[in-house]
């Protein structure tokens, strides 16, 4: 696989072997691992400093805040960086990792503010589909603001 714009990625993830092991696969595939943390206080900072394009965010992680409080935390820096017609300037796709992948997970990590979940241990298939398809929304949502922005300009 030939990525012309590799994705920025972060993972949040406190087993370092599993973190190793998704990072590897990741760069492997030409993706850059921009940050990596076992917390979720540490995950907000980064996310505002690296602004990946998507995040892997482990639900049960060292600390004060788990995976979901993390991803609530950053959704809320996303909603205070409204444009002038109140739309979210960006959405960081977070993607939740779980090993207690149980009936109702997937809807209850979507109705905390992530965006899918993977299942541990992460199937390398899975990974990349999972990323795939966030990079191909988020490249279809640049290419429909630009070509809005270009209409507008000429106007």
């Amino acid at each position: 696989m030939s990525i012309l714009n590799p994705s920025k990625i972060m993972i949040v993830e406190d087993e370092s072997i599993i973190c190793q092991e998704v990072e590897d696969s990741l760069e492997n595939l030409g993706y850059e691992v921009v940050a990596k943390t076992d917390n979720g206080a540490d995950a907000i900072g980064l996310a505002e400093l690296h602004n990946p394009d998507i995040i892997l965010m482990d639900i049960r992680i060292n600390g004060k805040m788990d995976g979901i409080q993390a991803t609530a935390e950053i959704r809320k820096i996303e909603d205070q960086k409204k444009d002038s017609d109140n739309l979210v300037k960006s959405h960081i796709p977070i993607i939740a990792l779980t090993a207690h992948a149980m009936k109702g997970d997937r809807e209850r990590l979507i109705a905390s503010g992530m965006d899918d979940y993977l299942a541990k241990p992460i199937n390398k298939e899975s990974l990349i589909s999972v990323i795939e398809k966030y990079m191909k929304r988020k490249e279809f949502s640049s290419d429909y603001i630009n070509s809005y922005n270009k209409g507008v300009e000429t106007k």
